[in-house]
């Protein structure tokens, strides 16, 4: 194992993701002294399984972590509308998170995980995923029957509908420019919100808003149940997350009302210090290059 490549990519994957060694350390369940020997290199190698969790949460494949001597003048270049792939690895992360199991998982998980991955990696590509693959994670996460794989079936739901309007839509080019120079020109969190708002609502078209919202109201009882399960699991602050985003993003459609109900809920929950919340805001708001925490 070339360990210098690993201990560099480790460290700057962490910075481009814009993350301190205690930040990335509580995401993976480790204090930040372990994240500063993983850096340092030599004996302080992590272990397989650490290294899964690593190549996972920054959405690369283990062979690039491992073989690549990954440099930042790559992996920051802009992959689509002059959205760098930092940034929008790190969106996708913390907009739609993948929980590993806390046991073992059996082969129905790990079919799962390995699809969501792979959907994910396609993501950072000018291609994006293919729509199959949600269809394999979907099934598998079904009959792993856990609760890991249900958040994970909710999160895969979100990220469909996000590569429906972005990756697989004609009109989201334009739509990324749009949306970013909006962003440039704003003050406030409110204001912003409604530009995500509005951004999802162009993607969308009429074309598109009647089969998406047959297909999403047909999953509605199944969402539901995932955000009682959430809950049920002390997860309160995803669920809550999960639900003011269906709204703010259009998944109940685009009444004025549903508009406003998901931009105070979101806004309310990063007040309140829910970390899915301060993030995505927080994200969006050094797109455009604002100053200050959402949350």
């Amino acid at each position: 194992m070339p360990a210098d490549n690993l201990s560099q990519n480790i460290r700057k994957l962490r910075q481009a993701a814009g993350e301190t060694q205690k930040e990335l350390g509580r995401a993976l369940s480790v204090d930040n002294s372990t994240i500063s020997r993983y850096e340092k290199g030599g004996d302080n190698d992590p272990g397989p399984q650490m290294l899964s969790n690593l190549a996972a949460h920054f959405f690369v494949t283990i062979d690039e972590m491992v073989m690549d001597r990954i440099t930042m003048d790559e992996k920051e270049k802009v992959a689509l509308n002059g959205i760098t792939r930092a940034w929008m690895l790190k969106l996708i992360r913390h907009t739609f998170p993948v929980f590993q199991p806390e046991a073992e998982p059996d082969e129905h998980m790990q079919s799962a995980l390995q699809y969501h991955q792979k959907i994910i990696e396609a993501l950072l590509s000018e291609s994006g995923p293919m729509e199959h693959w949600f269809t394999l994670a979907e099934e598998a996460y079904f009959q792993a029957e856990t609760v890991e794989a249900a958040f994970n079936w909710l999160s895969l739901r979100f990220l469909h509908w996000f590569c429906t309007l972005t990756f697989w839509n004609p009109r989201y080019r334009q739509a990324s420019r749009s949306f970013i120079q909006n962003l440039r020109k704003t003050k406030g969190q409110y204001v912003m919100l409604r530009h995500i708002h509005e951004y999802y609502r162009e993607l969308l078209g009429p074309e598109m808003h009647d089969r998406l919202m047959i297909e999403y109201y047909d999953e509605y009882d199944d969402r539901r149940e995932v955000l009682s399960i959430m809950r049920e699991n002390g997860r309160k602050d995803l669920a809550y997350y999960y639900l003011a985003l269906e709204y703010m993003i259009g998944m109940r459609g685009f009444k004025p009302s549903y508009i406003e109900r998901g931009i105070g809920f979101m806004m309310d929950q990063s007040e309140i210090g829910n970390p899915y919340a301060v993030r995505l805001l927080d994200s969006f708001m050094k797109l455009g290059g604002m100053e200050g925490s959402a949350g």
